[in-house]
């Protein structure tokens, strides 16, 4: 949070308390209102940028699948909605992978 923002609308909010406007002490309220909202913003935005894409920008069955066989042998898709599943090999095990087709991330691994 910006601390001097946050300081800056608590002082304003004491000073029209002191004064008794009422008017002054909700513009306070808008303003530390606006600061909490800007943050929350860019906390989402930050965490879309580290933890996967939007939900407009999902990837593919065969994207997925791609991503997959960066660390896995002879992918197979099974399931492409919602999560995609694939049968892998991996070490000379099977393997059943669940993907997230909104973060491209494993959220699923089990031997079969």
């Amino acid at each position: 949070m910006n601390i001097r923002l946050l300081t800056v609308a608590a002082l304003a909010a004491v000073g029209a308390m002191a004064a008794g406007g009422t008017a002054e002490l909700a513009s306070a309220a808008q303003a530390n209102k606006r600061v909490q909202q800007q943050n929350f913003s860019k906390y989402v935005r930050q965490n879309q940028k580290t933890y996967g894409l939007s939900t407009s920008q999902m990837i593919s069955c065969k994207a997925g699948r791609n991503m997959v066989e960066h660390q896995f042998r002879h992918v197979h898709k099974v399931k492409c909605s919602g999560t995609y599943t694939y049968l892998v090999r991996r070490h000379g095990h099977d393997y059943q992978i669940m993907l997230n087709a909104l973060t491209g991330q494993i959220s699923h691994m089990k031997r079969v």
